[in-house]
């Protein structure tokens, strides 16, 4: 891995505004995955970071690390040909470094927004889990806002050690098909 002052004078165009706190070993993580064939087409996303957050911090592994959850762009998309946007989250793990958790993609545009585990400090901290009824949250969750659908929601599952996604609805309206006309989300194995 490369000195962080070599890092930020390579790829500090990537990490400016909100990104710049980011750790250093998730930058480069993120960096390697934009110089994968997976994230060749992608960047961050530009032109509205101020207005909605492009890129989240926190705990959602319930392990008290830094973990980092990205929104980025397909540079090159053109309407119904690509998919248009991408979220990724890195979880960090006991040695400091980060790994790739959970990647999704979307043909829509998404805004991204974290979900508090206390309810006294959020009205919206309990969601559904693939339930009938509202759950809380064990640590932060990743909201996922999309026009015209459910929310979605990611929490981490232990056992599996990626995020579990939940869309908005009671257990018996997912059942009955609701989750929304034309979602065409593709979520990827990793």
């Amino acid at each position: 891995m490369m000195e962080a002052n070599v890092f930020d004078t390579m790829y500090g165009q990537y990490f400016s505004g909100l990104l710049y706190d980011m750790p250093y070993v998730a930058k480069y993580r993120v960096r390697e995955f934009l110089h994968s064939e997976d994230g060749r087409e992608f960047n961050f996303v530009k032109g509205r970071q101020n207005e909605y957050p492009c890129a989240l911090q926190g705990s959602f592994t319930g392990k008290d690390m830094e973990e980092v959850v990205c929104v980025m762009s397909n540079e090159h998309y053109f309407a119904g040909d690509a998919y248009r946007q991408m979220i990724l989250v890195f979880a960090c793990n006991e040695g400091g470094d980060y790994r790739l958790i959970y990647k999704e993609s979307f043909r829509e545009v998404i805004q991204v927004g974290r979900v508090y585990p206390d309810a006294e400090e959020r009205w919206d901290a309990d969601v559904y889990q693939d339930s009938e009824e509202k759950q809380p949250l064990p640590f932060d969750g990743v909201r996922i806002r999309r026009a015209g659908l459910p929310d979605i929601v990611l929490v981490y599952n232990q056992s599996l050690d990626s995020m579990g996604r939940y869309v908005q609805l009671p257990l018996s309206e997912l059942k009955e098909g609701n989750e929304g006309k034309g979602n065409e989300d593709k979520r990827v194995a990793l």
